[in-house]
């Protein structure tokens, strides 16, 4: 089941949350699961708000599904009674920062594989000119073949949405940090969250996206994400306005954005291959392979002449 096609329910705290790919998941899913351990872990209201942070799982321990939220999986709609929350990003703003994260910076890298033919990720020798028309050949290759649902960090934000539901929380990804608040006011149980700042997780660099986002480029991703600014209209959600850019300043600093950004990618690609050592190394094969290299030293010794 793709992670599009689930719900979060939180049964301590009664809330069903919609999460979606590149709108603030990572900190949903924290805030939620420490809402959820403190609430049925402590009965007091003071202890609960003085031991919150200790509860709010690290980002490489929430962001996969298959982590510590994995038992608050559950099938869309199943929970209609539940407090209901979603949050939503404006399309441009979402899809920039998606081909920031997964293009520029790779923060993605296992996930590039398959995209790698397509030459949509910033080389060393790319002016920002070279760049827009990388977003552009991404932007040509979803509108064909439904691409646009192939990958779930670009796939609409309305496909993740309950049909014919109503939220009772629904925010722009700007607003995030208001939802302790709306909960504690929402629920008299949660009332205590009314103390509680949402913690921030890692934001992309907005720099970058602004140059990335030249009006071309801003009308085709409106036009592809047609749907979501129809939803964002239904929720009352406003939508954003496009930062003015100087782009001749921005000529001049690219180079040096795009140093930082390579950068950055040889430092993510770098941890995720020491991750992967480490997981080797803590493999069964690798264990059962030093084994048997010391109990093959320890047959040498004991039968020298063999």
């Amino acid at each position: 089941m793709h992670e599009h096609e689930l719900d979060l329910y939180f049964p301590s705290i009664d809330v069903v949350a919609t999460p979606i790919s590149k709108v603030g998941n990572t900190a949903l899913r924290s805030f939620l699961y420490a809402a959820e351990t403190t609430q049925k872990n402590y009965t007091s209201d003071a202890d609960r708000i003085q031991n919150f942070n200790s509860h709010l799982a690290p980002g490489t321990e929430i962001h996969n599904p298959a982590s510590k939220i994995k038992e608050h999986l559950t099938r869309k709609g199943k929970h209609r009674d539940a407090l209901s929350v979603v949050i939503l990003r404006d399309p441009v703003d979402r899809f920039l920062s998606m081909y920031v994260d997964m293009f520029a910076l790779a923060q993605i890298p296992v996930r590039l594989a398959p995209y790698l033919q397509h030459d949509w990720m910033v080389a060393s020798t790319d002016d920002l000119t070279d760049v827009h028309e990388k977003v552009l050949r991404l932007l040509s290759w979803l509108e064909v073949d439904n691409h646009i649902n192939d990958d779930f960090h670009w796939t609409p934000q309305v496909n993740s949405i309950v049909p014919n539901f109503t939220y009772d929380i629904a925010l722009d990804i700007n607003d995030l940090h208001s939802l302790p608040k709306r909960l504690a006011h929402s629920s008299q149980r949660l009332h205590w969250l009314e103390n509680i700042e949402m913690p921030v997780r890692h934001q992309s660099n907005s720099t970058v996206q602004h140059l990335l986002g030249t009006e071309e480029i801003r009308a085709r991703i409106s036009s592809l994400y047609a749907d979501d600014y129809t939803l964002r209209e239904s929720l009352d959600l406003p939508t954003s306005v496009p930062p003015q850019v100087d782009t001749s300043t921005s000529q001049l600093d690219w180079p040096t954005i795009r140093t930082d950004l390579l950068g950055q990618q040889i430092n993510n690609l770098t941890e995720v291959l020491a991750q992967q050592w480490r997981y080797l190394e803590l493999s069964r094969a690798v264990r059962l392979a030093r084994a048997i290299k010391r109990n093959q030293k320890w047959l040498q010794r004991l039968f020298p002449f063999r």
